[in-house]
């Protein structure tokens, strides 16, 4: 009877498991169907959302604005942001109050003041200079040489020779016998 006993034991163990097995089943399914539910009525409102910001007239970006703002005071309301910002404060003060720091400030005023007049006066001296060199007779014929070569040699480049052919492959149209402002003669030369 030891043996009946186990087994009758085991069995009614196994059955108690399928029990549980299929009220965990079922209860899954009806938690599944909840969250389909859920679903459907979540898109519906999200719709509906949409729609009514749409009437209102606020769109993606005032959200984004707002949530932006919201976020910036939440933040700023924050206990870790106030300690922060206190701090800064404090360092500030007492960074400006530095002997150290008024000195170095202090002096990089007076050099401030020393250097700009000597740049202004430097300034001045080089324009009544280069001004001077300028009204200079070398400084005259080396820029009137300079500009006759580069006219000469604009004139020269642009000068085109078109043809009017009918025979050409262009029907009519005129060509240019220039090519990157050098005449194709002067290239055939080279040649």
């Amino acid at each position: 009877m030891g043996n009946n006993a186990i087994l009758q034991q085991t069995n009614e163990d196994q059955l108690e498991k399928e029990k549980l097995m299929t009220e965990y089943r079922e209860e899954l399914a009806k938690i599944q169907e909840d969250i389909a539910t859920l679903r459907l009525v979540l898109n519906d409102k999200i719709k509906r959302e949409n729609e009514l910001k749409t009437l209102l007239g606020i769109s993606f970006v005032d959200e984004i604005k707002n949530d932006l703002n919201e976020g910036l005071s939440s933040i700023k309301s924050s206990a870790a942001y106030q300690k922060t910002a206190q701090t800064l404060s404090d360092f500030t003060t007492t960074l400006v109050s530095n002997e150290a720091y008024q000195k170095t400030s202090a002096g990089f005023k007076t050099a401030t003041q020393k250097i700009t007049p000597a740049f202004q006066t430097l300034g001045g001296t080089m324009k009544s200079s280069l001004g001077s060199l300028r009204n200079a007779s070398l400084f005259k014929s080396f820029e009137t040489g300079i500009g006759s070569t580069f006219n000469g040699n604009k004139m020269k480049n642009s000068q085109s020779e078109f043809i009017a052919d009918g025979n050409s492959q262009n029907e009519g149209i005129p060509t240019s016998k220039t090519t990157n402002g050098i005449a194709k003669e002067a290239i055939m030369e080279d040649n």
